[in-house]
């Protein structure tokens, strides 16, 4: 939060801290003196532990006061009330004082707040402005009129359709709509990415709807808007921005996958946590729980601009003959008119009309499109044993001055499903039929002597297994790991051996 000292004639900058860590209370760091030096000014301790904290009415790019606002600092997940929003007056910012316990005793998860003076300020909260603490608590969006702190009024709140835990969100530039995620839904239920929009035409009767599906099931985290992009810490994909011209019905138009290892797209709460798109500059600043903090120009803002590349969305493609295969054509980089590829199917070293059905066609995407296109080829079956054999898929001939993203040749596997009986020989029997039976009876043996070795000659202490296994192994360097199946009951047999370590799983 910055504030301008007009007798010095020069900014103040401070820094409010909070943590989950008990008996940490609200910290404020004076950054004045920055870049040589900053420090505490103050710690509040009225609450000893709370999640995160909010300041409105600010302007996000240079967090100082918006014109004749007042702002305000919310904190939110305290250890009192449940957990419920508490408000602090920022008079003094060096040393923030509470100026509300809240109303009621709802955790509050995160917050965000608009500054209404349209006509639904007077419609719901009876005045010409009208500032609303967004609420988010896990189970509902609450919208709380707060132009009086100390007699907040509930307006109105929301819900989606799979609740499992409300997290965050953000307005869209107008006010008149909010993002928002459900940070566990993917993780729970094994849906689809989901994000959500309140229209706030009504304050008092918000309204949902599912303004994007994703195409993996990856935990999306927190949202923030510049403009008409709606910028997401996306987990596991990176960031990822969506246009929100049409606030429900967002479309992606541009990512970043800064958690490329695993590169899986899938439900979990590792990879980018928090991306800050308010930069002057309009850079952006990403941080990711495993890889630390990344500084990323950001193209969006032209994309409408520019009527950008097309490319396919992988290097390499395979298929199983007897199936038919989907590669994905993506339009990168642009929105602006009409773009259109034309594309072929030729051969490989497979055979056009025995292995695959020889195709051509043309994709297209109109202004502001760049969803992804499919091109479906078919691959024959036949009954010949034979090995990997490939086709080619090319681009050409782009339309309205749109480049290539990437190579315009794509290399498509066939891969064979008929089987050499005569190199298939039936598996040896064995307890579940998985062909392993001899190597079962022979590791049940082993394990058999092992048994027997620490149940008798009691009377003086035999040989450790370790010692035996050591004998066995002589200099042998090795992992050892051993899978021994005889029923259901699962047990683990674990055993430091020097120059020699092993991990004998069983089953009795």
């Amino acid at each position: 939060y910055q504030v301008r000292d007009t007798t010095g004639n020069r900014w103040h900058a401070y820094a409010y801290v909070t943590t989950e860590a008990a008996n940490s209370g609200l910290q404020t760091i004076d950054m004045s003196g920055l870049p040589l030096t900053a420090g505490l000014a103050s710690t509040h301790t009225d609450t000893s532990s709370q999640h995160t904290l909010y300041v409105s009415n600010i302007d996000y790019s240079t967090n100082a006061a918006l014109p004749g606002a007042t702002p305000m600092l919310f904190v939110a997940g305290s250890n009192l009330n449940g957990g419920a929003w508490r408000a602090y007056s920022l008079a003094n910012p060096a040393a923030p004082q509470l100026a509300s316990p809240g109303s009621g005793f709802d955790y509050m998860h995160d917050s965000t707040s608009l500054l209404v003076k349209d006509s639904r300020a007077m419609q719901a909260c009876g005045r010409a402005i009208c500032e609303v603490l967004v609420d988010f608590n896990v189970e509902q969006v609450q919208l709380w009129d707060v132009t009086d702190e100390l007699q907040p009024v509930l307006l109105g709140s929301a819900t989606n359709p799979n609740n499992r835990y409300i997290h965050s969100g953000w307005p869209s530039a107008d006010q008149r709509h909010l993002f928002f995620h459900d940070e566990l839904e993917e993780i729970q239920l094994g849906l689809p990415t989901q994000i959500y929009t309140l229209d706030l035409a009504d304050l008092r009767l918000p309204r949902v709807v599912t303004s994007y599906t994703g195409p993996t099931g990856t935990t999306d985290h927190n949202g923030y808007t510049r403009g008409n992009y709606y910028y997401v810490s996306h987990y596991r994909r990176g960031v990822v921005v969506f246009d929100a011209s049409d606030p429900e019905q967002l479309v992606e138009v541009a990512h970043f996958d800064n958690y490329v290892t695993p590169s899986s797209n899938v439900a979990g709460t590792d990879g980018t946590w928090g991306v800050y798109p308010f930069l002057p500059s309009g850079n952006l600043l990403v941080s990711d729980v495993e890889n630390g903090l990344f500084v990323l120009r950001d193209h969006a803002q032209t994309l409408r601009q520019n009527v950008g590349r097309i490319g396919f969305a992988a290097p390499a493609a395979s298929g199983v003959e007897g199936t038919h295969l989907s590669v994905r054509v993506q339009r990168v980089g642009g929105l602006a008119g009409d773009v259109g590829v034309q594309y072929t199917v030729t051969a490989g070293s497979a055979t056009a009309g025995t292995d695959f059905v020889a195709t051509s066609g043309t994709l297209q995407w109109g202004p502001g499109n760049n969803g992804d296109k499919d091109i479906l080829v078919a691959l024959m079956d036949d009954a010949t044993v034979e090995g990997a054999e490939t086709l080619a898929i090319t681009l050409s001939a782009p339309t309205n001055g749109a480049a290539f993203d990437g190579g315009n040749l794509l290399t498509v596997t066939i891969t064979d499903n008929d089987k050499d009986n005569d190199n298939n020989a039936a598996p040896l029997p064995s307890d579940d039929g998985s062909g392993t039976g001899s190597t079962d009876l022979l590791l049940l043996a082993l394990l058999a002597g092992v048994l027997l070795a620490r149940c008798t000659q009691r009377s003086r202490r035999p040989p450790s297994l370790s010692q035996r296994l050591q004998r066995r192994a002589l200099s042998a360097r090795a992992d050892v790991q051993v899978a021994l199946r005889i029923g259901h009951a699962h047990g683990v047999l674990l055993e430091s051996i020097p120059d020699l370590q092993k991990h004998v799983a069983f089953h009795v």
